[in-house]
């Protein structure tokens, strides 16, 4: 199988794009990071200064730089495996806590089973994200200041998963009715086999290649979702809050604070720059084409999975259509009885 997976184009190209990328991005301390001190202010060769920090994107700065004068391609390259590393590890949660609420789906009552299923489809059309910010805006926003950091990614990454849980127990229960359907499957405990043989010899061979499809799937959704938590102005990756400025307004003293992310994860840098895209659109753009990239090659990559496993529609519409003219010409062919 792993020969057959190689030999798709859109597996090879999509597993060579991210391991490039997520290579590079663990490399950034030894391959990209410099320790010179960063230009906040360029100057002319008579010494005027013409431009400031963060500067357009350009050769010297492919995506532009952040306030600081740091290249902002690095940062994003740098946050990479974090936002992946993240996403996968919230998809695999997901995966887990699913594949056991799908089997107890399965085995409870018929009547249960449809109840759940009405209910639960309805979730496919649910704002997500807005569940998200306004079950974790206290831990994130509101009250930030007395939760560790651990708290504030812990926390948010659960809420992602328990909201996520029901669909998707819904959607693996329906896979387990549709593979213990299946005839020589419904006729193996005749025959001996008992509850976990049956489950481990045939359930599992058609069932974990579309949970390795839907696990793919899943990173490529909760990418997303950091993509609109990060327009909400939320760190999933973990923030903290620095004092800027403080003065004095009609008597009461105020104090101006800033966050910023301190992994470089993709929606935390989208969250730090928002309120200046209008000025320096750049600084979300770079984010954004990263969350594109990963997610594009995510999709390939399970385009060429579900080719390669044969559990492709469109596959499977093809093999029967030449099925289907493999019979019709062997009925011409028929000898007619004398």
């Amino acid at each position: 199988m792993l020969l057959k997976l190689m030999r798709n184009p859109w597996f090879l190209f999509s597993f060579i794009g991210l391991t490039v990328l997520i290579t590079l991005s663990f490399g950034y301390e030894a391959w990209l990071k410099h320790d010179e001190e960063l230009v906040t202010i360029l100057y002319d060769e008579d010494g005027v200064p013409y431009d400031s920090a963060p500067f357009e994107p350009s050769l010297q700065y492919p995506l532009g730089s952040d306030n600081l004068g740091e290249n902002y391609l690095y940062r994003v390259i740098d946050g990479a495996k974090y936002t992946v590393a993240l996403a996968a590890i919230i998809s695999f949660a997901q995966m887990v806590l699913s594949f056991f609420g799908g089997f107890l789906l399965y085995l409870s009552p018929r009547k249960a089973r449809l109840t759940a299923d009405g209910l639960f489809d309805t979730l496919h059309y649910a704002p997500f994200a807005i569940f998200i910010y306004l079950l974790a805006g206290p831990v994130l926003d509101i009250f930030v200041w007395s939760y560790s950091v651990e708290t504030r990614i812990i926390f948010p990454a659960i809420v992602i998963v328990l909201l996520s849980v029901p669909v998707l127990s819904n959607l693996i229960a329906k896979e387990l009715e549709q593979i213990y359907k299946i005839e020589f499957i419904q006729n193996a405990p005749t025959l001996g086999g008992g509850v976990f043989h049956v489950f481990r010899k045939h359930v599992s061979r058609f069932l974990l290649p579309k949970m390795v499809v839907l696990f793919l799937q899943q990173i490529s959704t909760v990418l997303i979702i950091f993509v609109h938590l990060g327009i909400l102005e939320v760190f999933i990756g973990g923030s903290e809050t620095y004092k800027m400025d403080e003065r004095l307004e009609n008597g009461v003293t105020v104090i101006i604070t800033e966050a910023y992310t301190l992994s470089n994860e993709w929606g935390g840098l989208i969250g730090k720059y928002w309120s200046l895209y209008m000025a320096y659109p750049w600084l979300v753009f770079g984010p954004i084409l990263g969350f594109s990239f990963v997610i594009l090659m995510m999709n390939l990559l399970v385009h060429g999975l579900t080719q390669s496993l044969e559990i492709d529609p469109f596959v499977q519409k093809k093999q029967k259509r030449k099925n289907r003219l493999h019979k019709k010409t062997a009925r011409q062919f028929d000898f007619t009885k004398i």
